[in-house]
Parts: structure tokens; C-alpha cells; sequence
């Protein structure tokens, strides 16, 4: 199997070749806290993508509040799972979600020639969210794809303690186990006009921080979730169940191969997700 990182850069499908080639790719990136979204999203293609990011809110509402726009006197420091907690629930209150999501799509152009290429970075533990997306950009003329980034929720749990961000655990679980609900029933064909509506779906495997993937699944790391005649995804959950169910093991040669697998890493997604844009 070719390696999504090597396939999204090498086929140079986004900024690279034909102009046409900015416009009319959606991506749906889907993925529970701390299982590599962030590391998937920031390589050349995705991040010359306009990306739509919950996480963005945050920002915007950290900035009003500091400039006095705001009546919230609460120092939130991010790096306190608590303090990421609490500045969630005070942007839910707010509702700024399907505010941003309006706003987004009241300015997208109808011409397919000139769609901007999209990036919806979310957790995507409710279909109601997927089928939003799809209800907006599939008129306008966007091809969807959906890239699930799945990592065991031990891993995740020891990502978010490097990130800048962290999230309390049991939200974390709570969206690992909300993501993986949604994307398996997805995959299984349960929506049926959602799976009408994707394009195309990766699954990215991720091993963690300072671990790697085990024999088994290092041959499927990235793997194409394919349609049969009838239009439907063919999946096997049981492969994803297996990945789900054990840590992967510490590389014990981490600091000589990290940059050098991250590098490999990135290459291999790109050069997958490049697929579905060149179909």
C-alpha cells in the first residue's frame, strides 16, 4: 500500500499544479483531543487550506476579552486542562458555532471554478455535524473528503500533556469515544446521505508521542475506506477496533528517528489525501 503523507505532497496536487487545483476540495478532518489533528493539518497542502477550527473561537474570545469586549474577568491559563474546560463552555454560551458556521458559508461563492479550498477541523462526534458540512458544500460544488485521524485514547491521553492546550481526561474520552461512534456508523453506511456525500474517506493511524506503530499496522497506516458499485463504503471495523485496543510501543531509537519520521509521516498523508483531489 502507498504510503497519506508521501501521496498528499509528492502528487503536488494542491498549489502546485493547475490553478483549478485551489478550488473545490472539502475536507472534513475528524479526530477525538491529542490524537494528532493539529500534526496531520499543518503540513504544505492542508495548511494552504482555509481552515474552519473551533479552536479559532477561542482565540477570538481570549482577544475580547483582553480588549475589554467581554465581561469575563477570568485569567484562563490554557495549559490547565480546567481553565481549556471552562473557555469551551464560555464559547458554547455564547453560540458562536453556528454563527461561525453561517457567517462561513454566506460567503462562499456558488461558481465551482472559484470555491476555496476548505479544511473543517472538528472532533465530529455527532453525524448531525458531518451532514451540515455536506448539506452547505455539496450544492455550491465542493468534493468532500473525510479523514479520520484515530489514535488509542491511552495515546491521546499522553499527547495532551505535551500540548500547549490540554483538555480535562474525561472530556477527551468523551470525545474519542463520541469520534469513533460517529465515524464507524458513518462508515458503516448508517447515513445514508452522508455517505452519499463523501467523496472519499482515509483513515490515518497514529502512533503517539515517542511510540511507533507495530508490524501490524505499519503496512495500513494510512488506509482508503472504498466505495462498492452501489455507492456504498466497504469498512472493516474490526481492523480499527484492534488498533484502538493497544498502546503502541515506545520507539526506543525516538530521538535519532523523530524528525525523520515526521518528515515521512507528513509526506505519507499528503501524498493520500492528493488522491481524492485528483479523482
Amino acid at each position: 500500500m502507498k504510503n497519506i503523507v508521501k501521496f498528499i505532497l509528492e502528487r503536488k496536487a494542491i498549489n502546485f499544479g493547475s490553478a483549478k487545483s485551489n478550488y473545490g476540495h472539502c475536507i472534513i478532518l475528524a479526530g477525538g483531543p491529542g490524537s494528532g489533528k493539529g500534526y496531520v493539518k499543518n503540513n504544505k497542502i492542508l495548511s494552504s487550506f482555509k481552515s474552519v477550527d473551533v479552536d479559532d473561537m477561542k482565540k477570538m474570545y481570549i482577544k475580547l476579552q483582553k480588549a475589554g469586549k467581554i465581561d469575563d474577568k477570568y485569567n484562563y491559563d490554557l495549559g490547565k486542562a480546567e481553565d481549556t474546560f471552562k473557555l469551551h463552555a464560555a464559547v458554547k454560551d455564547h453560540g458562536w458555532k453556528g454563527k461561525q458556521r453561517k457567517y462561513f458559508w454566506d460567503q462562499r461563492n456558488t461558481d465551482t471554478k472559484n470555491l476555496p479550498n476548505i479544511l473543517w477541523d472538528m472532533v465530529s462526534d455527532d453525524p448531525e455535524d458531518v451532514l451540515e458540512i455536506i448539506k452547505y458544500a455539496k450544492p455550491c460544488g465542493y468534493n468532500i473528503t473525510l479523514v479520520w485521524v484515530c489514535c488509542n485514547v491511552e495515546t491521546a491521553k499522553a499527547n495532551n500533556q505535551k500540548r500547549e492546550r490540554r483538555v480535562p481526561d474525561d472530556v477527551l474520552e468523551k470525545g474519542h469515544k463520541g469520534a469513533y461512534k460517529c465515524i464507524t456508523d458513518i462508515l458503516s453506511n448508517k447515513y445514508p446521505i452522508i455517505t452519499e456525500g463523501i467523496d472519499i474517506a482515509w483513515i490515518a493511524f497514529t502512533a503517539g508521542y515517542k511510540r511507533m506503530l507495530s508490524d501490524k499496522f505499519k503496512n495500513d497506516e494510512v488506509l482508503k475506506i472504498k466505495k462498492d458499485d452501489e455507492g456504498k463504503f466497504v469498512f472493516d471495523k474490526s481492523y480499527v477496533d484492534d488498533f484502538l485496543k493497544e498502546q503502541m510501543p515506545m520507539d526506543p531509537d525516538w530521538e535519532a528517528n523523530d524528525s525523520k519520521e515526521k518528515e515521512r509521516k507528513k509526506k505519507l498523508i499528503a501524498s493520500k489525501i492528493s488522491e481524492s483531489f485528483e479523482q
